[in-house]
């Protein structure tokens, strides 16, 4: 339901300030996987490094009339964590978080057509829903609540192609920083915050 929400929503959004039609000129629907290299801001702040993870799931693309301006919602499976090196009084400590969720992006994305190259920018809201978290013992003594919803904005930028008008693969590199706690103990939040390598494959569906 926030999939559907979402996208009508931010259609609606999008075209009001042209007065434009409510029809979109064409909708995409297609799968995404990827990379993910993420990390977390502790506050106070503690030694941590990064840790890889995977990314894959579905979505689709509404473009709205005129073609450059266009909104996708997804539904994704994604990978988010860090590796912990000391606590917050500077004390070594060997620790990893590993929370897995399942992410539902809605972005606004501005394409500029070169011929069949497609260019992009795109960047909105990230709602991520926990549904299982690995963490070690000595992380798990000093992080004693975990968020079951997590909010964050997202910037990223991408090319990809247009081929037998129909078949639009793409790649983007996509920025995801937390805005509410993802984790939090006595006196220490924790938010998410990742790079994310995107490969995407979808087909366009023109409305007759």
């Amino acid at each position: 339901m926030l999939f559907v929400a979402g996208l009508v929503a931010l259609t609606g959004l999008v075209a009001l300030p042209g007065d434009l039609p409510a029809q979109p000129t064409s909708v995409t629907v297609g799968v995404t996987l990827g990379a993910t290299v993420s990390n977390q801001s502790w506050q106070p702040s503690v030694r941590t490094s990064t840790r890889d993870g995977v990314l894959g799931g579905a979505y689709a693309e509404v473009a709205l009339p005129g073609g450059k301006v266009s909104v996708r919602a997804g539904a994704e499976y994604v990978q988010r964590g860090a590796f912990v090196h000391e606590d917050r009084s500077g004390l070594p400590v060997d620790g990893e978080i590993r929370a897995e969720y399942v992410s539902f992006p809605i972005h606004a994305k501005i394409t500029k057509t070169l011929g069949p190259v497609r260019v992009y920018v795109s960047g909105g809201p990230t709602v991520d829903q926990s549904f299982r978290t690995r963490t070690d013992p000595v992380l798990a003594q000093a992080l004693d609540q975990e968020s079951a919803t997590v909010v964050s904005l997202a910037v990223g930028g991408g090319i990809g192609l247009l081929i037998s008008d129909r078949f639009q693969p793409e790649v983007e590199v996509r920025w995801t920083e937390g805005l509410s706690q993802a984790f939090a103990g006595s006196f220490t939040t924790v938010r998410n915050r990742s790079l994310e390598i995107l490969f995407r494959v979808g087909m366009l569906k023109t409305p007759n």
